[in-house]
């Protein structure tokens, strides 16, 4: 091998020229390759293209979850009080509030403990089944009088079931199977004395259910 610089024949394997100290390398051998202006570019342009595309990614990836905070803080702030505030639909009113019959009431005293313990008459007109259940059929009976034309407004059926209402709101029993059956079904009845022990006792009634029981029995026998 020749050394460039002073023209000396070294060996191969020599790294230094000894003469004048040359260093030789293999890198002289491989030029460095030559990028030309119009590959520069192309170059410049692939990274800026690819550049915009992850931009773009990133653009497209902020406006999708803003979009979907966008949705759940409306859903958050709008639907869900709606949904919270919106009332079930109330049960019908009772048959207490719908009966025209059970408007008003009120009682008075009279010594007469007759409940009538049976249902109306097979001869009379309707069903012999009692009226369908209501809290009360005269809400009021021991608190005020009832009018003979607010009677007059019951069924035979009722006025039955109202007179022993006001007993049975005292406790007591009733061996007509119908009658005792249908009280029986109401949430405020509470069996405390049998129908003998009740009738042999003094009465409780104050002076409204007792005037009560009395125009009951005489709007019955009217009839």
């Amino acid at each position: 091998m020749q050394c460039p610089e002073c023209g000396r024949e070294v060996d191969d394997e020599e790294l230094v020229c000894p003469d004048c100290g040359h260093v030789f390398g293999r890198a002289e051998s491989a030029p460095l390759p030559l990028i030309t202006a119009h590959e520069s570019r192309r170059d410049a342009g692939h990274i800026h293209h690819r550049v915009r595309s992850g931009n773009d990614t990133v653009l497209t990836l902020v406006a999708t979850i803003s979009i979907a905070a966008v949705v759940v803080i409306g859903f958050w702030t709008l639907i869900l009080p709606s949904l919270a505030n919106r009332k079930p639909a109330g049960p019908s009113p009772s048959i207490r509030q719908e009966s025209s019959s059970s408007t008003s009431t009120s009682d008075a005293t009279s010594n007469d403990t007759t409940t009538a313990d049976t249902t109306p008459g097979s001869d009379e007109a309707g069903s012999s089944e009692p009226v369908a259940k209501a809290v009360y059929i005269l809400p009021d009976s021991d608190s005020r009088y009832y009018s003979a034309s607010e009677l007059a407004g019951l069924t035979d059926e009722q006025l039955v079931l109202a007179r022993n209402e006001i007993y049975a709101r005292h406790g007591r029993g009733f061996n007509d199977a119908t009658i005792r059956s249908y009280f029986e079904s109401q949430s405020w009845y509470k069996q405390i004395y049998t129908a003998e022990e009740f009738d042999a006792m003094p009465s409780p009634l104050n002076q409204y259910e007792s005037t009560n029981v009395s125009a009951i029995l005489h709007a019955e026998a009217v009839r």
